[in-house]
Protein backbone atom coordinates (compact mmCIF):
# COMPACT_ATOMS: atom_id res chain seq x y z
CA UNK A 1 0.00 0.00 0.00
CA UNK A 2 3.06 2.28 0.14
CA UNK A 3 4.27 1.54 -3.41
CA UNK A 4 3.60 4.54 -5.65
CA UNK A 5 3.58 2.39 -8.80
CA UNK A 6 0.61 0.40 -7.49
CA UNK A 7 -1.50 3.58 -7.48
CA UNK A 8 -0.35 4.44 -11.00
CA UNK A 9 -1.41 0.95 -12.11
CA UNK A 10 -4.77 1.29 -10.35
CA UNK A 11 -5.42 4.72 -11.88
CA UNK A 12 -4.62 3.54 -15.40
CA UNK A 13 -6.97 0.57 -15.03
CA UNK A 14 -10.02 2.58 -13.95
CA UNK A 15 -9.34 6.04 -15.39
CA UNK A 16 -11.69 5.64 -18.38
CA UNK A 17 -14.71 4.34 -16.44
CA UNK A 18 -17.66 6.68 -16.94
CA UNK A 19 -18.62 6.38 -13.26
CA UNK A 20 -15.40 8.15 -12.23
CA UNK A 21 -16.99 11.44 -13.21
CA UNK A 22 -20.02 10.76 -11.00
CA UNK A 23 -19.50 12.75 -7.77
CA UNK A 24 -19.31 10.77 -4.55
CA UNK A 25 -20.77 11.87 -1.22
CA UNK A 26 -17.98 14.49 -0.97
CA UNK A 27 -18.88 15.97 -4.36
CA UNK A 28 -15.48 15.10 -5.84
CA UNK A 29 -14.69 13.23 -9.06
CA UNK A 30 -11.47 11.70 -10.37
CA UNK A 31 -10.72 14.95 -12.20
CA UNK A 32 -7.42 16.43 -10.98
CA UNK A 33 -5.79 13.16 -9.98
CA UNK A 34 -2.01 13.19 -10.33
CA UNK A 35 1.33 12.16 -8.81
CA UNK A 36 0.86 14.71 -6.02
CA UNK A 37 -2.45 13.05 -5.11
CA UNK A 38 -0.71 9.68 -4.86
CA UNK A 39 2.07 11.10 -2.66
CA UNK A 40 -0.47 12.62 -0.28
CA UNK A 41 -2.33 9.28 -0.01
CA UNK A 42 0.90 7.39 0.70
CA UNK A 43 1.95 9.93 3.33
CA UNK A 44 -1.41 9.45 5.07
CA UNK A 45 -0.95 5.67 4.85
CA UNK A 46 2.43 6.01 6.54
CA UNK A 47 1.17 8.06 9.48
CA UNK A 48 -2.11 6.05 9.56
CA UNK A 49 -4.26 9.15 9.11
CA UNK A 50 -5.87 8.03 5.85
CA UNK A 51 -9.67 7.77 6.02
CA UNK A 52 -12.19 6.52 3.49
CA UNK A 53 -15.02 8.91 2.74
CA UNK A 54 -18.65 7.83 3.23
CA UNK A 55 -20.26 6.06 0.30
CA UNK A 56 -23.07 7.77 -1.57
CA UNK A 57 -26.07 5.43 -1.51
CA UNK A 58 -28.71 5.35 -4.22
CA UNK A 59 -31.42 2.82 -5.10
CA UNK A 60 -31.99 1.17 -8.47
CA UNK A 61 -35.16 -0.74 -9.42
CA UNK A 62 -35.18 -4.55 -9.56
CA UNK A 63 -37.19 -6.75 -11.92
CA UNK A 64 -39.61 -7.72 -9.12
CA UNK A 65 -40.51 -4.08 -8.43
CA UNK A 66 -38.31 -3.74 -5.36
CA UNK A 67 -35.18 -1.59 -5.13
CA UNK A 68 -31.53 -2.58 -4.77
CA UNK A 69 -29.15 -0.29 -2.84
CA UNK A 70 -26.06 0.75 -4.79
CA UNK A 71 -23.01 2.41 -3.26
CA UNK A 72 -21.01 5.06 -5.12
CA UNK A 73 -17.61 5.58 -3.46
CA UNK A 74 -15.58 8.73 -3.89
CA UNK A 75 -13.74 8.21 -7.24
CA UNK A 76 -10.35 8.87 -5.63
CA UNK A 77 -11.20 6.33 -2.92
CA UNK A 78 -11.83 3.85 -5.75
CA UNK A 79 -8.13 3.99 -6.62
CA UNK A 80 -7.13 3.20 -3.02
CA UNK A 81 -9.69 0.38 -3.00
CA UNK A 82 -8.23 -0.94 -6.28
CA UNK A 83 -4.72 -1.08 -4.76
CA UNK A 84 -6.19 -2.85 -1.70
CA UNK A 85 -8.06 -5.22 -4.02
CA UNK A 86 -4.85 -6.16 -5.87
CA UNK A 87 -3.13 -6.98 -2.58
CA UNK A 88 -6.06 -9.14 -1.42
CA UNK A 89 -6.11 -10.97 -4.77
CA UNK A 90 -2.44 -11.81 -4.33
CA UNK A 91 -3.34 -13.41 -1.00
CA UNK A 92 -6.56 -15.16 -1.88
CA UNK A 93 -6.31 -16.33 -5.50
CA UNK A 94 -4.21 -19.28 -4.35
CA UNK A 95 -6.76 -20.08 -1.62
CA UNK A 96 -10.16 -19.68 -3.28
CA UNK A 97 -11.84 -22.87 -4.48
CA UNK A 98 -12.27 -23.53 -8.22
CA UNK A 99 -16.05 -23.75 -7.68
CA UNK A 100 -16.09 -19.97 -7.07
CA UNK A 101 -16.43 -18.14 -10.40
CA UNK A 102 -17.65 -14.64 -9.55
CA UNK A 103 -15.43 -11.55 -9.99
CA UNK A 104 -12.15 -13.44 -10.23
CA UNK A 105 -9.32 -13.31 -12.79
CA UNK A 106 -9.86 -15.85 -15.60
CA UNK A 107 -13.31 -16.67 -14.23
CA UNK A 108 -16.74 -15.63 -15.51
CA UNK A 109 -20.37 -16.68 -15.88
CA UNK A 110 -19.27 -18.77 -18.86
CA UNK A 111 -16.66 -20.73 -16.89
CA UNK A 112 -19.32 -21.44 -14.26
CA UNK A 113 -21.83 -22.63 -16.87
CA UNK A 114 -19.21 -24.80 -18.59
CA UNK A 115 -18.57 -26.60 -15.29
CA UNK A 116 -22.29 -27.14 -14.72
CA UNK A 117 -22.50 -28.62 -18.19
CA UNK A 118 -20.24 -31.46 -16.98
CA UNK A 119 -22.72 -32.56 -14.31
CA UNK A 120 -24.03 -35.49 -16.34
CA UNK A 121 -26.48 -37.78 -14.59
CA UNK A 122 -27.83 -35.14 -12.22
CA UNK A 123 -31.45 -35.57 -11.18
CA UNK A 124 -31.92 -32.79 -8.61
CA UNK A 125 -30.63 -29.23 -8.48
CA UNK A 126 -30.78 -26.96 -5.44
CA UNK A 127 -31.03 -23.28 -6.38
CA UNK A 128 -29.46 -21.13 -3.67
CA UNK A 129 -30.62 -17.60 -2.93
CA UNK A 130 -29.33 -15.71 0.14
CA UNK A 131 -31.69 -13.07 1.43
CA UNK A 132 -30.20 -9.53 1.11
CA UNK A 133 -26.68 -10.97 1.04
CA UNK A 134 -24.64 -7.77 0.61
CA UNK A 135 -26.75 -5.96 3.22
CA UNK A 136 -26.43 -8.77 5.80
CA UNK A 137 -22.65 -9.34 5.78
CA UNK A 138 -21.47 -9.06 9.39
CA UNK A 139 -18.47 -6.72 9.75
CA UNK A 140 -17.04 -8.53 12.76
CA UNK A 141 -17.36 -11.93 11.12
CA UNK A 142 -15.73 -10.67 7.92
CA UNK A 143 -12.84 -9.18 9.95
CA UNK A 144 -12.43 -12.55 11.66
CA UNK A 145 -12.28 -14.32 8.29
CA UNK A 146 -9.81 -11.77 6.92
CA UNK A 147 -7.52 -12.22 9.92
CA UNK A 148 -7.24 -15.94 9.14
CA UNK A 149 -5.15 -15.21 6.06
CA UNK A 150 -4.11 -11.54 6.24
CA UNK A 151 -1.45 -11.23 8.93
CA UNK A 152 -0.68 -7.55 8.28
CA UNK A 153 -2.57 -5.60 10.96
CA UNK A 154 -2.39 -2.37 8.96
CA UNK A 155 -4.45 -4.09 6.22
CA UNK A 156 -7.05 -5.15 8.78
CA UNK A 157 -7.14 -1.59 10.15
CA UNK A 158 -7.72 -0.28 6.63
CA UNK A 159 -10.65 -2.70 6.27
CA UNK A 160 -12.23 -1.30 9.45
CA UNK A 161 -11.82 2.25 8.14
CA UNK A 162 -13.64 1.20 4.97
CA UNK A 163 -16.69 -0.37 6.66
CA UNK A 164 -16.89 2.27 9.40
CA UNK A 165 -16.92 5.12 6.88
CA UNK A 166 -20.65 4.53 6.56
CA UNK A 167 -22.78 5.94 3.79
CA UNK A 168 -24.79 9.00 2.87
CA UNK A 169 -28.43 8.53 1.91
CA UNK A 170 -30.50 11.53 0.76
CA UNK A 171 -27.84 13.82 2.18
CA UNK A 172 -27.91 12.25 5.66
CA UNK A 173 -24.88 10.31 7.00
CA UNK A 174 -25.65 6.85 8.36
CA UNK A 175 -23.70 4.02 9.99
CA UNK A 176 -24.34 0.30 10.10
CA UNK A 177 -22.65 -2.76 11.56
CA UNK A 178 -23.90 -4.85 8.67
CA UNK A 179 -23.42 -4.92 4.92
CA UNK A 180 -20.96 -3.85 2.28
CA UNK A 181 -22.19 -1.53 -0.48
CA UNK A 182 -22.77 -3.04 -3.90
CA UNK A 183 -20.95 -1.02 -6.53
CA UNK A 184 -17.75 -0.59 -4.55
CA UNK A 185 -14.44 -1.85 -5.93
CA UNK A 186 -13.88 -4.11 -2.93
CA UNK A 187 -17.41 -5.50 -2.61
CA UNK A 188 -16.88 -8.51 -4.94
CA UNK A 189 -13.71 -9.86 -3.31
CA UNK A 190 -15.02 -9.22 0.22
CA UNK A 191 -18.15 -11.20 -0.67
CA UNK A 192 -15.97 -14.02 -2.03
CA UNK A 193 -13.91 -14.04 1.18
CA UNK A 194 -17.11 -14.20 3.24
CA UNK A 195 -18.55 -17.11 1.21
CA UNK A 196 -15.19 -18.92 1.00
CA UNK A 197 -16.26 -20.67 4.20
CA UNK A 198 -19.38 -21.93 2.46
CA UNK A 199 -17.24 -23.18 -0.44
CA UNK A 200 -15.15 -25.12 2.07
CA UNK A 201 -18.30 -26.53 3.68
CA UNK A 202 -19.60 -27.66 0.28
CA UNK A 203 -16.27 -29.32 -0.49
CA UNK A 204 -16.73 -31.43 2.63
CA UNK A 205 -20.33 -32.22 1.64
CA UNK A 206 -19.15 -33.37 -1.79
CA UNK A 207 -16.54 -35.67 -0.23
CA UNK A 208 -19.06 -37.07 2.22
CA UNK A 209 -21.87 -37.85 -0.22
CA UNK A 210 -19.94 -38.72 -3.38
CA UNK A 211 -19.46 -42.48 -3.33
CA UNK A 212 -16.37 -44.24 -4.65
CA UNK A 213 -16.70 -46.71 -7.49
CA UNK A 214 -19.48 -47.29 -10.00
CA UNK A 215 -22.40 -44.91 -9.96
CA UNK A 216 -24.71 -47.45 -11.56
CA UNK A 217 -24.87 -51.09 -12.59
CA UNK A 218 -26.84 -52.97 -15.29
CA UNK A 219 -30.51 -53.34 -14.44
CA UNK A 220 -31.49 -57.05 -14.42
CA UNK A 221 -35.08 -56.13 -15.28
CA UNK A 222 -33.84 -54.31 -18.38
CA UNK A 223 -31.74 -57.36 -19.40
CA UNK A 224 -34.79 -59.59 -18.98
CA UNK A 225 -36.99 -57.23 -21.03
CA UNK A 226 -34.29 -56.98 -23.72
CA UNK A 227 -34.15 -60.78 -24.05
CA UNK A 228 -37.93 -60.85 -24.38
CA UNK A 229 -37.86 -58.15 -27.08
CA UNK A 230 -35.14 -59.91 -29.09
CA UNK A 231 -37.14 -63.14 -29.01
CA UNK A 232 -40.29 -61.34 -30.21
CA UNK A 233 -38.30 -59.60 -32.94
CA UNK A 234 -36.80 -62.93 -34.14
CA UNK A 235 -40.22 -64.57 -34.28
CA UNK A 236 -41.62 -61.64 -36.26
CA UNK A 237 -38.89 -61.69 -38.93
CA UNK A 238 -39.11 -65.50 -39.15
CA UNK A 239 -42.86 -65.51 -39.50
CA UNK A 240 -44.32 -62.10 -40.37
CA UNK A 241 -47.77 -62.07 -38.82
CA UNK A 242 -49.98 -59.48 -37.16
CA UNK A 243 -49.75 -61.32 -33.84
CA UNK A 244 -45.94 -61.41 -33.90
CA UNK A 245 -45.79 -57.72 -34.88
CA UNK A 246 -48.03 -56.71 -31.97
CA UNK A 247 -45.94 -58.87 -29.64
CA UNK A 248 -42.72 -57.18 -30.85
CA UNK A 249 -44.18 -53.64 -30.46
CA UNK A 250 -45.43 -54.45 -26.96
CA UNK A 251 -42.02 -55.88 -25.95
CA UNK A 252 -40.24 -52.83 -27.31
CA UNK A 253 -42.47 -50.40 -25.38
CA UNK A 254 -41.86 -52.40 -22.23
CA UNK A 255 -38.09 -52.27 -22.87
CA UNK A 256 -38.13 -48.49 -23.38
CA UNK A 257 -40.05 -47.98 -20.13
CA UNK A 258 -37.32 -49.66 -18.04
CA UNK A 259 -34.02 -47.88 -17.29
CA UNK A 260 -31.02 -49.81 -18.58
CA UNK A 261 -29.09 -49.23 -15.34
CA UNK A 262 -29.91 -48.80 -11.67
CA UNK A 263 -28.13 -46.37 -9.39
CA UNK A 264 -25.84 -47.79 -6.72
CA UNK A 265 -23.92 -44.61 -5.84
CA UNK A 266 -24.44 -40.88 -5.38
CA UNK A 267 -22.74 -37.73 -6.65
CA UNK A 268 -22.85 -34.12 -5.46
CA UNK A 269 -21.73 -31.09 -7.51
CA UNK A 270 -21.46 -27.41 -6.59
CA UNK A 271 -20.82 -24.08 -8.36
CA UNK A 272 -21.07 -20.49 -7.15
CA UNK A 273 -21.08 -17.10 -8.86
CA UNK A 274 -20.97 -14.33 -6.23
CA UNK A 275 -23.98 -14.99 -3.95
CA UNK A 276 -25.80 -17.21 -6.48
CA UNK A 277 -25.03 -20.90 -6.16
CA UNK A 278 -26.24 -24.21 -7.51
CA UNK A 279 -25.92 -27.74 -6.12
CA UNK A 280 -26.39 -30.79 -8.34
CA UNK A 281 -27.36 -34.14 -6.81
CA UNK A 282 -27.29 -37.57 -8.40
CA UNK A 283 -29.29 -39.61 -5.94
CA UNK A 284 -32.67 -39.72 -4.18
CA UNK A 285 -34.76 -36.67 -3.30
CA UNK A 286 -34.12 -37.37 0.38
CA UNK A 287 -30.40 -36.71 -0.13
CA UNK A 288 -31.08 -33.38 -1.87
CA UNK A 289 -33.37 -32.33 0.99
CA UNK A 290 -30.73 -33.27 3.56
CA UNK A 291 -28.02 -31.23 1.78
CA UNK A 292 -30.33 -28.22 1.48
CA UNK A 293 -31.10 -28.36 5.20
CA UNK A 294 -27.42 -28.62 6.13
CA UNK A 295 -26.51 -25.72 3.85
CA UNK A 296 -29.24 -23.57 5.43
CA UNK A 297 -28.03 -24.38 8.98
CA UNK A 298 -24.39 -23.67 8.11
CA UNK A 299 -25.16 -20.29 6.56
CA UNK A 300 -27.29 -19.29 9.54
CA UNK A 301 -25.01 -20.53 12.33
CA UNK A 302 -21.56 -19.86 10.87
CA UNK A 303 -22.07 -16.87 8.56
CA UNK A 304 -25.25 -15.33 10.05
CA UNK A 305 -27.00 -15.42 6.69
CA UNK A 306 -30.54 -16.56 5.87
CA UNK A 307 -31.73 -18.39 2.79
CA UNK A 308 -34.70 -16.98 0.90
CA UNK A 309 -36.93 -20.04 1.19
CA UNK A 310 -39.26 -18.84 -1.59
CA UNK A 311 -36.39 -18.88 -4.11
CA UNK A 312 -34.23 -21.66 -2.64
CA UNK A 313 -35.87 -24.79 -3.97
CA UNK A 314 -35.14 -28.33 -5.10
CA UNK A 315 -35.97 -29.02 -8.74
CA UNK A 316 -36.13 -32.25 -10.72
CA UNK A 317 -34.22 -30.96 -13.77
CA UNK A 318 -35.38 -33.87 -15.91
CA UNK A 319 -38.89 -32.43 -15.66
CA UNK A 320 -38.46 -28.69 -14.99
CA UNK A 321 -35.56 -26.47 -16.09
CA UNK A 322 -33.62 -24.36 -13.58
CA UNK A 323 -32.90 -20.66 -14.19
CA UNK A 324 -29.29 -19.80 -13.38
CA UNK A 325 -27.05 -16.98 -14.62
CA UNK A 326 -29.50 -16.05 -17.38
CA UNK A 327 -29.77 -19.57 -18.84
CA UNK A 328 -32.36 -22.32 -18.53
CA UNK A 329 -30.57 -25.47 -17.37
CA UNK A 330 -32.15 -28.84 -18.05
CA UNK A 331 -31.19 -32.51 -18.28
CA UNK A 332 -32.06 -34.71 -21.24
CA UNK A 333 -35.13 -36.82 -20.56
CA UNK A 334 -34.92 -40.57 -21.33
CA UNK A 335 -38.55 -40.50 -22.49
CA UNK A 336 -37.68 -38.02 -25.24
CA UNK A 337 -34.30 -39.46 -26.21
CA UNK A 338 -35.18 -43.17 -25.96
CA UNK A 339 -35.56 -43.58 -29.73
CA UNK A 340 -33.28 -40.78 -30.86
CA UNK A 341 -30.03 -41.61 -32.66
CA UNK A 342 -26.98 -39.35 -32.87
CA UNK A 343 -24.02 -39.45 -35.21
CA UNK A 344 -20.57 -40.38 -33.92
CA UNK A 345 -17.22 -39.07 -35.16
CA UNK A 346 -16.74 -42.26 -37.20
CA UNK A 347 -19.95 -41.63 -39.13
CA UNK A 348 -22.03 -44.34 -37.44
CA UNK A 349 -25.02 -43.72 -35.21
CA UNK A 350 -25.67 -44.60 -31.60
CA UNK A 351 -28.46 -44.23 -29.09
CA UNK A 352 -28.50 -40.73 -27.58
CA UNK A 353 -27.12 -40.56 -24.05
CA UNK A 354 -29.45 -39.80 -21.17
CA UNK A 355 -28.88 -37.33 -18.36
CA UNK A 356 -26.57 -34.84 -20.11
CA UNK A 357 -26.90 -31.21 -18.98
CA UNK A 358 -28.24 -28.79 -21.59
CA UNK A 359 -28.20 -24.98 -21.62
CA UNK A 360 -31.12 -23.18 -23.23
CA UNK A 361 -31.94 -19.55 -24.04
CA UNK A 362 -34.81 -18.08 -21.95
CA UNK A 363 -36.39 -16.38 -24.96
CA UNK A 364 -39.52 -15.14 -23.24
CA UNK A 365 -37.57 -13.57 -20.38
CA UNK A 366 -35.26 -11.78 -22.80
CA UNK A 367 -38.24 -10.60 -24.85
CA UNK A 368 -39.94 -9.28 -21.72
CA UNK A 369 -36.74 -7.47 -20.77
CA UNK A 370 -36.75 -5.75 -24.17
CA UNK A 371 -40.36 -4.72 -23.53
CA UNK A 372 -39.49 -3.36 -20.08
CA UNK A 373 -36.58 -1.35 -21.49
CA UNK A 374 -38.70 0.17 -24.24
CA UNK A 375 -37.31 -1.65 -27.28
CA UNK A 376 -40.40 -3.79 -27.84
CA UNK A 377 -44.13 -4.00 -27.16
CA UNK A 378 -46.74 -6.72 -26.76
CA UNK A 379 -49.28 -7.02 -29.57
CA UNK A 380 -51.93 -9.75 -29.17
CA UNK A 381 -49.57 -11.70 -26.92
CA UNK A 382 -46.63 -11.43 -29.33
CA UNK A 383 -43.49 -9.36 -28.75
CA UNK A 384 -42.71 -6.91 -31.55
CA UNK A 385 -39.90 -4.39 -31.92
CA UNK A 386 -40.79 -0.71 -31.50
CA UNK A 387 -38.91 2.55 -31.89
CA UNK A 388 -36.62 3.53 -29.02
CA UNK A 389 -37.20 7.20 -28.29
CA UNK A 390 -33.88 8.12 -26.60
CA UNK A 391 -31.96 7.09 -29.76
CA UNK A 392 -34.15 8.89 -32.30
CA UNK A 393 -32.01 12.03 -32.08
CA UNK A 394 -28.85 10.15 -33.18
CA UNK A 395 -27.70 9.86 -36.77
CA UNK A 396 -28.52 6.69 -38.72
CA UNK A 397 -25.01 5.21 -38.43
CA UNK A 398 -24.96 5.70 -34.65
CA UNK A 399 -28.41 4.12 -34.30
CA UNK A 400 -27.41 1.00 -36.23
CA UNK A 401 -24.09 0.85 -34.35
CA UNK A 402 -25.85 0.81 -30.98
CA UNK A 403 -28.26 -1.92 -32.04
CA UNK A 404 -25.25 -3.86 -33.35
CA UNK A 405 -23.72 -3.66 -29.86
CA UNK A 406 -26.95 -5.12 -28.45
CA UNK A 407 -26.90 -8.02 -30.94
CA UNK A 408 -23.22 -8.73 -30.27
CA UNK A 409 -23.87 -8.67 -26.53
CA UNK A 410 -26.64 -11.29 -26.70
CA UNK A 411 -24.67 -13.49 -29.12
CA UNK A 412 -21.59 -13.26 -26.92
CA UNK A 413 -23.40 -14.19 -23.72
CA UNK A 414 -25.63 -16.95 -25.13
CA UNK A 415 -23.04 -18.59 -27.40
CA UNK A 416 -22.99 -21.62 -25.04
CA UNK A 417 -26.69 -22.38 -25.60
CA UNK A 418 -27.60 -25.75 -27.11
CA UNK A 419 -30.52 -24.07 -28.87
CA UNK A 420 -28.57 -21.09 -30.19
CA UNK A 421 -30.68 -21.03 -33.36
CA UNK A 422 -33.59 -19.79 -31.22
CA UNK A 423 -31.68 -16.51 -30.76
CA UNK A 424 -33.18 -15.57 -34.15
CA UNK A 425 -36.40 -14.61 -32.35
CA UNK A 426 -34.52 -12.05 -30.23
CA UNK A 427 -32.55 -10.78 -33.22
CA UNK A 428 -35.84 -10.30 -35.12
CA UNK A 429 -37.19 -8.08 -32.32
CA UNK A 430 -33.98 -6.02 -32.15
CA UNK A 431 -33.77 -5.61 -35.94
CA UNK A 432 -37.34 -4.35 -36.17
CA UNK A 433 -36.77 -2.04 -33.20
CA UNK A 434 -33.85 -0.54 -35.14
CA UNK A 435 -35.99 -0.21 -38.27
CA UNK A 436 -38.80 1.48 -36.32
CA UNK A 437 -36.29 3.87 -34.72
CA UNK A 438 -34.87 4.84 -38.13
CA UNK A 439 -38.40 5.20 -39.51
CA UNK A 440 -39.42 7.43 -36.61
CA UNK A 441 -36.33 9.59 -37.06
CA UNK A 442 -36.79 10.07 -40.82
CA UNK A 443 -40.63 9.94 -40.75
CA UNK A 444 -40.63 7.12 -43.28
CA UNK A 445 -42.40 3.77 -43.47
CA UNK A 446 -40.72 0.48 -42.55
CA UNK A 447 -40.87 -0.58 -46.20
CA UNK A 448 -38.83 2.46 -47.24
CA UNK A 449 -36.29 1.86 -44.47
CA UNK A 450 -35.71 -1.75 -45.54
CA UNK A 451 -35.51 -0.73 -49.21
CA UNK A 452 -32.89 1.87 -48.36
CA UNK A 453 -30.74 -0.14 -45.90
CA UNK A 454 -31.60 -3.74 -46.82
CA UNK A 455 -32.89 -6.58 -44.66
CA UNK A 456 -29.85 -6.43 -42.37
CA UNK A 457 -29.91 -2.60 -42.12
CA UNK A 458 -26.47 -2.01 -43.63
CA UNK A 459 -25.02 1.51 -43.76
CA UNK A 460 -21.74 2.95 -45.06
CA UNK A 461 -19.58 4.81 -42.53
CA UNK A 462 -17.43 7.88 -43.21
CA UNK A 463 -14.23 5.82 -42.93
CA UNK A 464 -15.25 3.60 -45.84
CA UNK A 465 -16.35 0.67 -43.65
CA UNK A 466 -19.83 -0.75 -43.30
CA UNK A 467 -21.91 -1.65 -40.29
CA UNK A 468 -24.99 -3.87 -40.35
CA UNK A 469 -27.14 -5.97 -38.08
CA UNK A 470 -26.18 -9.16 -39.94
CA UNK A 471 -24.95 -12.09 -37.81
CA UNK A 472 -24.13 -15.77 -38.27
CA UNK A 473 -25.16 -17.87 -35.29
CA UNK A 474 -23.85 -21.04 -36.97
CA UNK A 475 -20.31 -19.64 -37.05
CA UNK A 476 -20.59 -18.64 -33.40
CA UNK A 477 -21.85 -22.12 -32.50
CA UNK A 478 -18.81 -23.69 -34.18
CA UNK A 479 -16.31 -21.61 -32.19
CA UNK A 480 -18.06 -21.83 -28.79
CA UNK A 481 -15.20 -19.83 -27.35
CA UNK A 482 -14.83 -16.40 -25.78
CA UNK A 483 -11.43 -15.26 -24.58
CA UNK A 484 -11.20 -14.59 -20.87
CA UNK A 485 -8.17 -12.64 -19.76
CA UNK A 486 -6.94 -10.83 -16.71
CA UNK A 487 -6.80 -7.12 -17.61
CA UNK A 488 -4.65 -6.52 -14.53
CA UNK A 489 -1.75 -8.47 -16.03
CA UNK A 490 -1.86 -6.63 -19.36
CA UNK A 491 -2.23 -3.30 -17.60
CA UNK A 492 0.77 -3.86 -15.32
CA UNK A 493 2.92 -4.89 -18.26
CA UNK A 494 1.99 -1.84 -20.31
CA UNK A 495 1.82 0.79 -17.59
CA UNK A 496 5.37 0.40 -16.35
CA UNK A 497 6.62 1.45 -19.77
CA UNK A 498 4.70 4.74 -19.90
CA UNK A 499 1.92 6.61 -18.11
CA UNK A 500 0.14 9.90 -18.76
CA UNK A 501 0.73 10.84 -15.12
CA UNK A 502 4.39 11.46 -16.03
CA UNK A 503 3.66 13.41 -19.24
CA UNK A 504 4.07 17.15 -19.56
CA UNK A 505 1.15 19.58 -19.69
CA UNK A 506 -0.54 19.30 -23.07
CA UNK A 507 -1.35 23.02 -23.07
CA UNK A 508 1.80 24.82 -21.88
CA UNK A 509 4.38 22.04 -21.72
CA UNK A 510 5.08 22.39 -17.97
CA UNK A 511 6.40 19.30 -16.14
CA UNK A 512 5.66 20.35 -12.53
CA UNK A 513 2.35 19.88 -10.69
CA UNK A 514 0.85 17.82 -13.54
CA UNK A 515 -2.58 16.31 -12.93
CA UNK A 516 -5.27 14.74 -15.10
CA UNK A 517 -8.17 16.65 -16.65
CA UNK A 518 -11.16 14.30 -17.11
CA UNK A 519 -14.42 14.45 -19.01
CA UNK A 520 -17.32 12.03 -18.71
CA UNK A 521 -17.96 11.26 -22.40
CA UNK A 522 -16.24 12.03 -25.68
CA UNK A 523 -19.64 13.14 -27.04
CA UNK A 524 -19.53 16.08 -24.58
CA UNK A 525 -16.54 17.64 -26.34
CA UNK A 526 -16.99 20.80 -28.41
CA UNK A 527 -13.92 21.02 -30.72
CA UNK A 528 -15.23 24.09 -32.55
CA UNK A 529 -15.25 26.28 -29.43
CA UNK A 530 -12.40 24.87 -27.33
CA UNK A 531 -8.84 24.03 -28.33
CA UNK A 532 -8.65 21.67 -25.32
CA UNK A 533 -11.74 19.82 -26.56
CA UNK A 534 -10.29 19.75 -30.09
CA UNK A 535 -7.09 18.20 -28.73
CA UNK A 536 -8.96 15.54 -26.74
CA UNK A 537 -11.26 14.77 -29.67
CA UNK A 538 -8.26 14.29 -31.97
CA UNK A 539 -6.54 12.02 -29.42
CA UNK A 540 -9.83 10.17 -28.71
CA UNK A 541 -9.07 10.45 -24.97
CA UNK A 542 -11.33 11.28 -22.06
CA UNK A 543 -8.36 12.50 -20.01
CA UNK A 544 -5.23 14.53 -20.70
CA UNK A 545 -2.35 15.68 -18.46
CA UNK A 546 -2.33 19.40 -17.65
CA UNK A 547 -0.50 21.45 -15.08
CA UNK A 548 -2.47 22.77 -12.13
CA UNK A 549 -2.42 26.35 -13.46
CA UNK A 550 -3.88 25.37 -16.84
CA UNK A 551 -6.36 23.05 -15.13
CA UNK A 552 -7.69 25.90 -13.01
CA UNK A 553 -8.05 28.03 -16.15
CA UNK A 554 -10.03 25.28 -17.92
CA UNK A 555 -12.50 24.98 -15.04
CA UNK A 556 -12.84 28.70 -14.40
CA UNK A 557 -13.45 29.44 -18.08
CA UNK A 558 -10.29 31.55 -18.54
CA UNK A 559 -8.87 29.09 -21.08
CA UNK A 560 -10.60 29.51 -24.48
CA UNK A 561 -13.26 31.56 -22.63
CA UNK A 562 -15.40 28.42 -22.21
CA UNK A 563 -16.96 27.68 -18.82
CA UNK A 564 -17.26 23.97 -18.05
CA UNK A 565 -19.84 24.56 -15.36
CA UNK A 566 -22.13 26.75 -17.45
CA UNK A 567 -21.23 25.29 -20.84
CA UNK A 568 -21.22 28.81 -22.20
CA UNK A 569 -18.79 31.49 -23.37
CA UNK A 570 -17.35 33.58 -20.52
CA UNK A 571 -17.61 37.32 -21.24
Amino acid sequence: MLDEQNYVNAYNEIKSNTGNMTPGADGETIDGFGRDTIKKIIEKMKNRSFQFKPTKRIFIPKANGKQRPLGIPSPKDKIVQKVYLDRLEEWYEGIFYPESHGFRPNKSCHTCLKEIRKWNGVTWMIEGDIRSFFDEIDHNKLAELLAKEVKDQSMIDLYWKLVKAGYVEEGKPKESGLGIPQGGTLSPILSNIYLHEFDQFMTEIIKKYTTIGELSKPNPLYAKAETKYRGAKTRYFRDVTVEHKEEMIKARKELESIPSTERVGTRVYYARYADDWLIGVTGPLKLAQEIKEKASIFLKDKLRLTLNLDKTKITNVKQTPVNFLGYKISVTNPKYYSSKRVKTSSGTTRRASHGSVKLFIPRQKIAQRLVDRGFAKLVNGLTQGKYYGPWCNLNAAEIIMRYKYMINGYLNYYHLADDLSRINYIMYIITYSAAHTLASKTRNSLAKIFRKYGKTLTIDLDNGKKVSLAYDWREIKKKRNVKIYDPMIISRWAIRTATLLDAQCKICGATDNVEMHHIKKLENLNPKLSSTDAMMAKMRRKQIPVCRTCHMKIHSGKHDSISLKRNAIVP
